[in-house]
């Protein structure tokens, strides 16, 4: 017979506290910012924009335009880029005072972008560009 658990309780054991504890930690919305301090040390800052961060700034400004120009209130957003792109054009037309409700990809709702770190994963955005 294999190694696995016999029930909901077995589980929880060879999981262990401490990580179950990390990963409750890590629901939380403020929890990138540990993440990030943890990491802060080993990022560089670049004095310019990388070439996907250009690609996410002129992707927002095209979709601004359009959403003023056409006057639309409702944003339908894709994944990677595109999404970046989206959440960055949402909050730059509601601190400019215009009223943009956003959606996933899969319009099934209206939410708002997380206010930490993407929940998509961004690591293959350079290669996009």
């Amino acid at each position: 017979m294999g190694t696995g658990c016999r029930n909901h309780d077995d589980f929880l054991t060879r999981l262990g506290q401490q990580r179950i504890w990390f990963l409750k930690g890590r629901i939380q919305d403020d929890s990138w910012t540990s993440e990030l301090s943890e990491r802060a040390a080993r990022l560089s800052l670049p004095e310019e924009a990388t070439p996907a961060e250009r690609i996410v700034f002129a992707s927002s400004r095209k979709l601004q335009d359009i959403v003023t120009t056409k006057k639309y209130q409702l944003a339908l957003c894709g994944i990677g880029v595109s999404n970046l792109a989206a959440w960055l054009a949402y909050y730059d037309l509601r601190r400019a005072g215009y009223a943009l409700n956003w959606s996933p990809k899969s319009a099934i709702t209206v939410i708002l972008p997380a206010s930490g770190p993407l929940c998509l994963q961004s690591a293959q955005h350079p290669s996009c560009g």
